[in-house]
């Protein structure tokens, strides 16, 4: 790729004027993102472990690789492609509906080449396989050809098609080098737990991912306040010295009001993983404290009810959650669905048996999950439907039923079985995987509480 354009382009270089905004755009946010990466490793109580509790180095940026902006103007695009430094690369990623044709045709590639990396044995037909999300970077010689395509760019493996002198492709494949680091975060919450997060350098999709681990126990919506504090050893996974991604927690602390929760990820012999207490209990329960994300409670679990079309008294035998038309409703617990239907007044219905003689009930639903039928087993959290106001009912919202040995139960009130202990066979291999993770995390927790006296003192000055 040139930087200058040539003669033979100078009414595609009139066309460039207009994108060149987008090009000053992209490589703005490009560097904002290493400032923003900077801020965030600078952050008191982010450790990296692996480094001598030392914060991390904000990643090297190599070469210009861009997002080229989604535009359905090849002429542009190739204006575009064309401007870009000798040393810059172009990263593609699949939308759904792209093939490998749609994709580089965007980009103003000749069609000769796509049908040529298409061909290339034995690699190419990997690239009539695309999956949406699948990113490629492109290298080429400023005349719609391609110099260099890399697939799957940010994956462990990727493939490498290189132009060759009679217009064909050769592919290789080239492992990639991904490490998982292992970082530590804590906070104290004054605001929201976000902002906690957000000065500790702790991105949202840890948070989300912590509130997901202690769903069991934290309302984090609602049971946080002032003062309680989160710790929190997780990974972060870099290719090639750039953090791509967040991976797994490992461990975790929340103190909310004065009462502590601990937990550690275990990894059966199977690959099973799951969140235990250290004493080696479950985290996850039977069911979930509730099957969906709601605005509010709109009835509670009554006896007598004065119903708010038939205008009578009758019995509400289950709890209504308002929430938007169209909010996903997730299997409260494991079990086998029994029922996809009508049901009279529930309207569109769902009812699910659970073990140890438990079912739940969902009504008035807009629609139920695709390919969603009786028989089928579901896990908790899956899927299974959408709110909807079918039946009798005066707004959208999700009629949620409790039945315990064919006995209707208040779901708030409802007292959960027990969780479940690691089995006796595997007590030896789960300790030995998750002490070493709670003494770090108690040792880190340590660091973080005089980090934050040695702060206070220094504020006070």
């Amino acid at each position: 790729m040139k930087g200058v354009l040539k003669e033979n382009h100078r009414a595609a270089s009139r066309g460039l004027w207009r994108w060149l905004p987008a090009i000053a755009g992209v490589l703005t946010a490009g560097l904002a993102f290493a400032t923003i990466r900077g801020v965030e490793n600078r952050a008191a109580v982010k450790i990296d472990l692996e480094r001598a509790v030392q914060p991390a180095a904000t990643p090297r940026l190599a070469s210009y690789v861009l997002p080229l902006p989604e535009l359905d103007d090849p002429a542009g695009q190739q204006a575009i492609m064309q401007a870009l430094p000798e040393d810059a690369a172009v990263r593609l990623t699949v939308r759904p509906g792209d093939t490998l044709g749609v994709l580089l045709s965007r980009a103003g590639i000749d069609p000769t080449d796509i049908n040529a990396l298409v061909n290339t044995r034995p690699l190419g037909n990997r690239l009539a396989q695309l999956h949406i999300d699948d990113v490629i970077e492109l290298e080429t010689l400023g005349n719609g050809h391609v110099r260099t395509l890399l697939f799957n760019a940010e994956s462990p493996q990727s493939i490498v098609f290189q132009r060759q002198e009679n217009g064909t492709f050769s592919a290789r494949m080239v492992t990639n080098h991904t490490e998982r680091r292992l970082m530590y975060g804590s906070g104290v919450i004054e605001g929201s737990l976000f902002d906690a997060a957000q000065q500790a350098g702790i991105d949202d999709q840890i948070i989300m991912a912590l509130a997901e681990v202690f769903a069991w126990q934290i309302d984090f919506a609602r049971d946080l306040h002032p003062g309680d504090r989160f710790s929190v050893v997780y990974e972060e996974i870099y290719l090639d010295g750039m953090k791509v991604d967040n991976g797994r927690i490992l461990a975790a602390h929340v103190s909310n009001r004065g009462k502590s929760y601990d937990a550690v990820l275990f990894t059966a012999p199977g690959g099973e993983q799951g969140y235990y207490t250290p004493a080696g209990y479950s985290l996850k329960r039977t069911f979930l404290r509730t099957p969906l994300k709601f605005t509010r409670i709109s009835s509670l679990f009554s006896n007598a009810r004065r119903h708010p079309i038939l205008n009578r008294i009758r019995a509400h035998r289950g709890v209504d959650y308002a929430a938007p038309l169209g909010t996903p409703v997730r299997a409260a617990g494991d079990g086998r669905v029994i029922l996809v239907g009508w049901k009279g007044g529930y309207g569109r219905a769902i009812l699910i048996r659970h073990s140890s003689g438990y079912d739940t009930m969902y009504g008035h639903l807009s629609r139920w999950a695709q390919g969603l039928r009786a028989g089928q087993p579901v896990s908790q959290g899956q899927l299974i439907g959408y709110v909807g106001m079918s039946g009798l009912a005066t707004g959208p919202h999700l009629h949620y039923e409790l039945h315990i040995k064919g006995r209707y139960v208040d779901p708030l009130q409802a007292t959960q079985p027990p969780p479940q202990p690691i089995a006796a066979n595997l007590k030896p291999r789960f300790l030995a995987q998750t002490r070493p993770l709670l003494t770090q995390l108690q040792v880190l927790q340590k660091l973080a509480r005089e980090q934050r006296v040695v702060s206070s003192k220094t504020e006070r000055g």
